[in-house]
């Protein structure tokens, strides 16, 4: 599986699989977090993410919720997050929600609409931080 960083979630998500969509934060200019700093922010390869889905199993063995890693994973777009839940459902058929770390400017552009798609998909419970950062 694929990892740029260290697992970095919070510790009742310790019995989740997880999975790297974003790598870095999408913001990374907060003053008192220094966790992303030497990343440049980027959506994982959708081929990457896949491969990692297809382990998922083999290595989490049945997850109930897989827990997206980067510091918002739910930057990435409305399609590739779509594509995920799909691949998700697909080859790991325990997992019944998808969380992990956001921004809350993660989800402005996406519509009212995708973000019940992304609801009916499993997405639920993201970590929202702030938008306004300390600088």
């Amino acid at each position: 599986m694929n990892f740029a960083s260290g697992i970095n979630r919070p510790p009742y998500e310790s019995a989740d699989g997880y999975l790297q969509t974003t790598i870095g934060c999408s913001h990374n200019h907060c003053l008192f977090c220094t966790y992303f700093k030497d990343q440049k922010f980027q959506t994982s390869p959708l081929g990457e993410i896949e491969a990692d889905i297809k382990e998922i199993p083999s290595v989490f063995g049945a997850p109930k919720r897989i827990f997206l890693q980067g510091a918002d994973g739910f930057a990435a777009s409305y399609d590739t997050l779509m594509r995920v839940a799909e691949l998700l459902h697909k080859y790991v058929p325990s997992m019944e929600s998808i969380g992990g770390y956001a921004r809350i400017d993660n989800f402005y552009d996406k519509s009212a609409e995708q973000i019940r798609n992304l609801a009916a998909a499993g997405f639920a419970d993201p970590y929202k931080g702030k938008f306004a950062s300390l600088h």
